[in-house]
């Protein structure tokens, strides 16, 4: 992000048409992800979603567990143009070098 590699986020690959059932996703540390052959996404347009979770408050520890809606989720770190709204895209073909770096600007 930025010019800086991601450490602990996410990367999820979902088939642009309705007809394939491939989909993969993998954890990027330090700016790096790989999808192994075995769990390879088949030749198509994928659309691509990063993501990456910020820290939460913890509970106090001297006090009982409470109602976990009473915790908000993890604060979204990546933009939503390439998190929930993304607009990243893929092009996994049969025969090509499928390697897909991404350079993310807040």
């Amino acid at each position: 992000m930025n010019g800086a590699p991601l450490h602990d986020a996410t990367i999820e690959f979902v088939p642009q048409s309705s007809g394939s059932s491939s989909f993969a996703g993998a954890t990027i540390l330090d700016g790096q992800y790989s999808i192994s052959a075995n769990r390879g996404l088949v030749p198509g347009e994928y659309k691509v979603v990063i993501s990456m979770g910020g820290s939460t408050p913890e509970p106090p520890m001297d006090e009982p567990p409470g109602d976990p809606a009473e915790f908000p989720p993890a604060p979204e770190l990546i933009p939503a143009r390439y998190s929930s709204e993304s607009t990243l895209t893929a092009k996994v073909e049969a025969n090509g070098d499928n390697t897909f770096d991404f350079d993310l600007q807040k």
